[in-house]
């Protein structure tokens, strides 16, 4: 059995409608689209990086303790997503993500 697709193509729709609707229908691309799909991934991402913060697993030794443990947590159990938050430069040219 093929492996279950990713992306679906419903998916792929909405970033290019959301693109002609923003910039014109001549500015639908795979770059624009694709861009577009990232912003998404980085907003579910930053939406995950954020529960994962705020579920913290020793709660008795203060709040920001244990914040502080698990965003120390987060970036040795998933550092791609890590690296895709803090370290790939995304976030700082999309500042104001949609």
């Amino acid at each position: 059995m093929p492996p279950k697709a990713k992306v679906t193509k419903d998916i792929i729709i909405d970033a290019a409608f959301n693109v002609a609707r923003e910039k014109g229908v001549e500015n639908i691309s795979a770059r624009t689209v694709a861009k577009k799909l990232k912003k998404a991934a980085y907003a579910k991402v930053d939406r995950f990086h954020t529960e994962y913060l705020m579920n913290a697993k020793r709660p008795q030794e203060g709040a920001m303790l244990g914040i502080g443990f698990n965003y120390i947590h987060f970036a040795i159990e998933e550092p791609q997503l890590f690296r895709f938050l803090f370290q790939s430069g995304f976030s700082a040219e999309n500042t104001c993500l949609k």
